[in-house]
């Protein structure tokens, strides 16, 4: 992998909780990838409520 690891090596180093980092921008790629996935999140469940409430709010008689 000549010096630098590829992305699926670098989930399981950091599963298996190899320290110290093996690339010094592991901890920081995974914590904007785990931030982004925590705004992804948030973002379609944000979405996924809105529609249940739109759903009910037309589904109620006048």
């Amino acid at each position: 992998m000549s010096g630098q690891r590829r992305v699926p090596q670098l989930f399981r180093d950091a599963l298996r909780g190899a320290r110290p980092p093996l690339l010094p921008q592991s901890d920081t790629f995974l914590r904007g990838l785990a931030l982004g996935a925590l705004v992804g999140a948030a973002i379609a469940g944000s979405t996924i409520w809105n529609t249940i409430r739109e759903r009910r709010r037309r589904s109620k008689p006048s």
